[in-house]
């Protein structure tokens, strides 16, 4: 759960910090504009006044912003109430509405060139005139047609009145802003939910392979215990070996296989001691070969995930009546663990006619596993011929495909 509440904070950093970048660039550009208008003057004065006059502009839209993202906007995102946030936030724009219509128009466009004051106090000089260039006049009205004259306001402290058209489109980019930050949140939301669903679906997994595990600590003591007490009337000598090779086992069981992974060569030496206890139960007439690699790198694999096919080798495929065989390979190449179990089939199972000398709890239970830790980048394969039957697993090695590492 913390590193479910660290992503989501993460989340909400990222969300408010797109958002602080967004208002700095706004707030940017009149000093960029400002900054491009005296370059070409060095002797120029920063227009100040200019820069105020914009960021003044942009200030009501900034308190309308803050307040839908931290106030309104949660309503709907957050509550899903649609009436509320409808409500609400359109009593905002109409405040804002109210406030843009009666507001004094303030701002002048920047001054000509000529009209800049330069540093020293003085007025930059107007450009001479070419000859042939015709003066500007363009700041003496032009006369209607017809006589007739538009309509004039009443001015106030000599400043022209706001067009009804840029009264408009304020409001229309104040609706856009709210538009805008809404669908923003949104965004954010179903990020934030598919992380949730992502750690919800880790946890089921996790707890899912833990059940899987400990599911092969009561099968693989029955089998075990099993062994010892056919130890009992045979040899009580081999018995008791057995039972301390057993407390060896169980302590690798109990501790060392609760975690997610364990290094490929504590599980090998984990295999070499169960097949050693299996040996003392068994006569010459079953042959037992083992290869497995005896310099080990540092490698993890899912503990207990082979044991069941060997333990299987030897229920199933050992018979007392006739001479069998259990032969376990492993090995590593490119990356991936290559791992062999062939054993011969005991006649007994095939007569009560058990298609499967596999079936049960184990093999289900690596399937299970072997699907949920590694998706479809493994390969399992069992084959019965001639009298034999085969296991082939082949999964990587790399740690950053096993579970306890992502």
């Amino acid at each position: 759960m913390i590193r479910l509440f660290s992503k989501i904070d993460k989340l909400i950093l990222e969300e408010k910090l797109s958002y602080a970048v967004l208002w700095a660039l706004v707030f940017a550009l009149p000093l960029l504009g400002a900054y491009y208008r005296t370059n070409g003057l060095p002797d120029a004065n920063f227009n100040w006044a200019e820069v105020l006059r914009t960021w003044k502009e942009y200030l009501p839209f900034l308190i309308l912003f803050i307040i839908h993202d931290w106030l309104i906007a949660p309503l709907i995102v957050h509550e899903n109430k649609k009436l509320t946030y409808l409500s609400i936030a359109g009593c905002a724009l109409l405040l804002f509405a109210i406030y843009v219509w009666n507001q004094r128009p303030d701002r002048q466009g920047p001054p000509p060139p000529e009209q800049m004051e330069m540093r020293d106090g003085r007025r930059a000089p107007a450009p001479p005139l070419v000859q042939g260039e015709v003066p500007n006049f363009s700041n003496i009205p032009p006369e209607k047609p017809n006589g007739f004259d538009e309509p004039r306001e009443m001015l106030r402290d000599g400043e022209p009145p706001m067009l009804i058209q840029d009264k408009l489109s304020k409001i229309f980019v104040a609706l856009l802003m709210m538009g805008v930050n809404l669908g923003i949140m949104l965004y954010f939301k179903q990020r934030r939910r598919e992380d949730e669903l992502k750690e919800l679906e880790r946890q089921k997994l996790q707890q899912e392979l833990e059940y899987l595990k400990y599911q092969i600590n009561p099968h693989f003591f029955m089998n075990t215990l099993n062994n010892i007490h056919a130890l009992v009337d045979i040899d009580p000598d081999k018995a008791k070996s057995t039972i301390i090779e057993l407390s060896k086992l169980m302590r690798y069981v109990l501790y060392d296989s609760s975690r997610p992974t364990i290094l490929l060569s504590k599980e090998i030496d984990f295999l070499k001691q169960y097949i050693a206890l299996m040996r003392l139960r068994y006569t010459d007439r079953v042959t037992v070969e083992v290869a497995m690699p005896e310099d080990v790198p540092g490698v993890e694999v899912p503990p207990l995930l082979f044991i069941p096919f060997i333990e299987n080798a030897f229920k199933h495929g050992v018979s007392y009546e006739q001479e069998s065989f259990v032969h376990v390979e492993m090995q590593l190449q490119d990356d991936y663990l290559h791992f062999h179990c062939e054993n011969s089939m005991n006649p007994i199972e095939g007569r009560k006619g058990i298609k499967d000398p596999y079936s049960g709890i184990g093999l289900d239970n690596v399937k299970k596993r072997l699907q949920l830790i590694y998706g479809k980048d493994y390969f399992f394969m069992t084959l019965a011929h001639d009298n034999r039957y085969e296991v082939t697993l082949k999964i990587p090695v790399k740690n950053d495909t096993m579970l306890g590492n992502r």
